[in-house]
C-alpha cells in the first residue's frame, strides 16, 4: 500500500475541471500534515517535507510543490503561483484568483483523515497499477491512475442506488467514467487491509477493481 500512497499522500479541491493533469508529487509518508479551514469555507492541506525546506500544498484536488521562502515572522512557502504564510496555527494562501484568509489548522494523522477533513466523501483505491478515486458529492470526481501518471477530474453526477450498489456515471468531451461502489467486504491485495466496500472504476473502457469506504 505504501507503494501506492507515496505519490499521492496529502490528497484529494475550485475544481470540477475535467481532463486536468499535473506532474505527480512524491510526498514523504512520514511527514505530518495539517488541514486548514478558511473564513469563506475553503479548505486546503499543507504537508511539510522533512527537514522543512519544502512542502506540498493540496488545494482543489491538486498537489503543489512549494519551497520555503523568507518571512518577517512565521513560516512561508511559495511555488507554482501559490504562496502560503502561517503563524501560530493560522494561515493565508495567495493564489492567482485572490487570497484565502482566516484559515485555521487542524492536524491530520493519516491520509484518510486528511481526505475527510478536506471534504472528500468517498475514497477508493486499487493496486497494480495503483489508483485512487476521490468523490466529493458537491463538486467533482477525481481519479489518479497508474501511480499518479494519469489524472482526470470529472463533473459529479447524481448517483444511481440499487440493491446495495451506488453507481456514478459521468462524461466530458474527452473522457467517460463509471464508478460502481458495492456494500460488501473487500481486502486490499497488497496491504491486506479490510474495507467496507468494493469499487470498480471504468475510465474510457479500461477497468480497475479495488476497495474503499465512505469518509463521513
Amino acid at each position: 500500500m505504501i507503494r501506492l500512497l507515496i505519490p499521492f499522500l496529502a490528497t484529494a479541491l475550485a475544481a470540477g475541471c475535467a481532463g486536468r493533469t499535473s506532474t505527480p508529487v512524491r510526498v514523504d509518508p512520514n511527514a505530518f500534515s495539517h488541514v486548514y479551514t478558511c473564513a469563506a469555507g475553503d479548505r486546503f492541506a499543507l504537508r511539510q517535507q522533512p527537514p522543512g525546506d519544502e512542502a506540498v500544498l493540496t488545494l482543489d484536488g491538486r498537489h503543489h510543490r512549494l519551497s520555503r521562502v523568507r518571512a518577517a515572522s512565521g513560516t512561508a512557502y511559495a511555488g507554482e503561483g501559490l504562496r502560503f504564510h502561517g503563524k501560530a496555527g493560522e494561515a493565508r494562501v495567495t493564489t492567482a484568483d485572490g487570497e484565502l484568509t482566516g484559515c485555521r489548522a487542524r492536524p491530520a494523522d493519516s491520509p484518510w483523515h486528511q481526505a475527510a477533513l478536506l471534504g472528500i466523501d468517498f475514497r477508493g483505491l486499487g493496486q497494480e497499477p495503483g489508483w485512487i478515486l476521490d468523490i466529493d458529492r458537491e463538486r467533482w470526481i477525481h481519479l489518479r491512475a497508474d501511480y499518479g501518471e494519469r489524472e482526470v477530474f470529472m463533473p459529479v453526477t447524481e448517483p444511481i442506488r440499487h440493491d446495495g450498489r451506488t453507481v456514478y456515471r459521468t462524461r466530458t468531451t474527452e473522457h467517460r467514467l463509471e464508478a460502481v461502489i458495492r456494500e460488501q467486504p473487500c481486502r486490499d491485495v497488497m496491504s491486506g487491509h479490510a474495507f467496507s466496500h468494493s469499487v470498480t472504476v471504468t475510465l474510457d473502457g479500461e477497468r480497475w477493481n479495488g476497495c474503499g469506504r465512505w469518509l463521513d
